[in-house]
């Protein structure tokens, strides 16, 4: 595991969402809810429709022991 995030560039890619209207979407900031979930804001839109922020809240699992 790489606390600092300085494999960024090797890092396989993870796919939140791929129903993005247009290339208008991004800026994603994360903040860890509990031991296991964590919730993911960006800016977002559908079909070239109105922009928001949106969120998803993913469950990750611990990589200890693997």
């Amino acid at each position: 595991m790489n606390a600092e995030c300085t494999d960024f560039a090797t890092a396989e890619e993870f796919v939140i969402r791929e129903d993005g209207g247009s290339w208008d979407i991004g800026y994603p900031w994360a903040v860890q809810l509990d031991k296991n979930r964590v919730l993911v804001a960006y800016y977002y839109n559908q079909n070239d429709g109105p922009r928001y922020i949106a969120g998803s809240i993913l469950e990750v699992e611990s990589q200890k022991g693997r």
